[in-house]
């Protein structure tokens, strides 16, 4: 087969491929919200406690959180995401669902940086499966001074999906960071740092307990 034959196959597949597909062409955008568990409760003593959010975007591909690919696993369109915006919103969520106050100045501080953010569909013939891996590290600084460091990771998997791949991008997005988040927050060292940044004693019981869906990855 030459050269030119070679290439007008190739077009011809990716032209069927968009017919099937319809708009994998196009790329999209997620914007995850996150979702405090139930059992989330107010930690005593937390309302007196004010800290100021950073975010950090330290992804290799910045803004892409994954791809969308046709039926034949060609991948078509990237799938953005605000990591640095969508991070902060979720941690400010967390951090007033549990009773703790946040402003933009603070000398208590904590610092999230994201180094991995990235969910990738697997087409089957009938079904399907998308995997995603979440990974972050979390500094909490007392004027400038570490006083707490350590990374959280999250692995996602989802098994027997069909239809369209799109339908479950929201979702996928919105359990990576729902997960890695509270992982984050039913650590009691992370939360026994966030007093100590504000120069308040923690409470003897914390009160901090583990989703058994978060304490399984």
């Amino acid at each position: 087969m030459s050269r030119k034959t070679t290439i007008t196959a190739k077009a011809a597949i990716l032209i069927s491929a968009a017919m099937l597909t319809g708009c994998a062409f196009v790329p999209d955008t997620v914007r995850p919200t996150y979702e405090p568990a139930t059992n989330v409760t107010k930690i005593p003593g937390a309302s007196t406690v004010t800290l100021a959010i950073t975010v950090k975007n330290d992804k290799r591909n910045r803004s892409v959180v994954s791809v969308t690919k046709d039926s034949y696993g060609i991948s078509m369109a990237n799938v953005y995401m605000h990591v640095r915006k969508d991070f902060k919103r979720a941690f400010v969520t967390a951090m007033k669902s549990r009773g703790f106050q946040t402003q933009k100045n603070s000398g208590a501080t904590v610092v999230v940086v994201v180094h991995k953010f990235y969910f990738t569909p697997h087409p089957g013939l009938w079904s399907g499966s998308q995997t995603g891996n979440a990974n972050i590290s979390v500094k909490v600084e007392e004027d400038g001074k570490q006083i707490y460091n350590r990374s959280f990771n999250y692995n996602y998997e989802k098994r027997d999906l069909s239809g369209l791949f799109t339908q479950y991008r929201e979702a996928t997005a919105k359990n990576m960071l729902s997960h890695i988040v509270s992982k984050v927050f039913a650590n009691q060292g992370f939360i026994d740092a966030l007093f100590r940044a504000a120069g308040k004693t923690p409470p003897a019981d914390l009160g901090v307990t583990v989703p058994a869906s978060v304490s399984a990855h």
